[in-house]
């Protein structure tokens, strides 16, 4: 993540300068010229090479364990001992080299490489699609081998897939990765590098091409007022579209409704409906009796509707329709009440004086 915010702060902060410089096409080596290079580069990482201090299992083979972990202490001792002077010497050429995507990346930023050595096999390539780019624009020589992983592994111990020789390296011949630079120098020489595409074009100095250096306009200040419409009384509306007559009265007619029944009618009984007494037993009576009188008055006409309250209900019963319990028990078909009359059902609200049930 650090080397792609790098490489993203360094475009962005590229000059004009930096732009037109030359950029590198592809430099990868034929096989002749990749075969003198690793020759050259293994007798010059060879030394760079730090001797592990570790200890194997070989070793350890004909210890005992209890005398295992002593044994251990004693032959690292010894090795660190024995590596102390070969990996000094490393350690002094290893301050040279620049080993790492990451690394590498950094030292482009800073300026201080002198060259670049790059595999050529990586995959995916996004992980050094940048490394050409910030040579390129800093003039920093690069060339691509194809056998730069098997020559580190052999030399360094590990394989690696690009390598940077420091500044310090170009300030004195007598380094001992000198000898790697001008190789390097001479070989990505031998790359064509592409002109930059100001200098290519030509000026035009046609008379007839104009600009427009009249400054606009500019713009007057928009100011919003408030975001909510208002009425000032009820009979108003709020948003009249254009078009449209003048402001419609907000008061309803009877018209704008489909009437059940006569209105009248209607609220008449939910007002006796609303203002019943139950200890009131001659309203309860008269209530009962008319609606008995619309049920006989609609037996001679069975598609007719009955009205209960201002309500329409089907005549015909409905199993999964849900009504209410005294319209089940008066409304019923043709076949029902006649069950109804032959078995002499008795109508609960029928009682007389003395709490008998009075017959249909």
């Amino acid at each position: 993540m650090r080397s792609f915010r790098a490489l993203l702060e360094v475009l962005v902060t590229m000059d004009m300068k930096a732009t037109s410089c030359a950029l590198l096409s592809r430099p990868v080596l034929a096989e002749t010229d990749e075969g003198e290079l690793n020759n050259l580069l293994a007798g010059l990482l060879s030394p760079a090479k730090l001797a592990p201090s570790t200890v194997t299992r070989a070793q350890l083979s004909n210890v005992s364990s209890k005398d295992r972990r002593d044994k251990r202490k004693q032959l690292l001792q010894e090795n660190k001992a024995a590596n102390l002077v070969k990996n000094a010497q490393a350690q002094k050429l290893r301050k040279y080299l620049v080993i790492g995507v990451n690394a590498v990346t950094r030292a482009l930023e800073n300026a201080s490489l002198c060259c670049v050595l790059l595999a050529a096999n990586v995959d995916p390539r996004i992980m050094i699609s940048h490394v050409p780019t910030m040579c390129a624009v800093q003039a920093v020589p690069l060339v691509m081998t194809s056998s730069l992983r098997v020559v580190t592994r052999k030399t360094l111990g590990f394989s690696c897939i690009v390598i940077g020789l420091k500044k310090q390296v170009s300030e004195l011949e007598q380094n001992h990765f000198y000898p790697l630079l001008e190789r390097v120098q001479e070989l990505s020489s031998k790359f064509s590098r592409q002109e930059p595409l100001a200098e290519s074009v030509e000026p035009n100095d046609s008379s007839d091409s104009s600009i427009d250096t009249e400054k606009e306009e500019e713009s007057k200040p928009v100011f919003f007022g408030s975001l909510y419409k208002y009425r000032s009384s009820l009979k108003e509306r709020v948003f009249v579209p254009s078009g449209s007559s003048s402001t419609a009265n907000m008061l309803v007619s009877d018209k704008a409704f489909i009437q059940i029944e006569d209105r009248s009618k209607s609220e008449k009984r939910i007002a006796n409906f609303l203002c019943l007494d139950i200890g009131d037993d001659n309203k309860l009576e008269q209530i009962n009796k008319s609606q008995k009188n619309d049920i006989e008055t609609n037996k001679n006409n069975p598609s007719k509707d009955i009205e209960i309250l201002g309500l329409e209900f089907d005549k015909t019963p409905d199993e999964h329709l849900k009504q209410p319990l005294k319209l089940k028990n008066r409304v019923s078909s043709e076949k029902h009440v006649a069950h109804l009359k032959k078995n002499k059902w008795k109508d609960p609200d029928n009682l007389n004086s003395n709490g008998k049930l009075v017959c249909l």
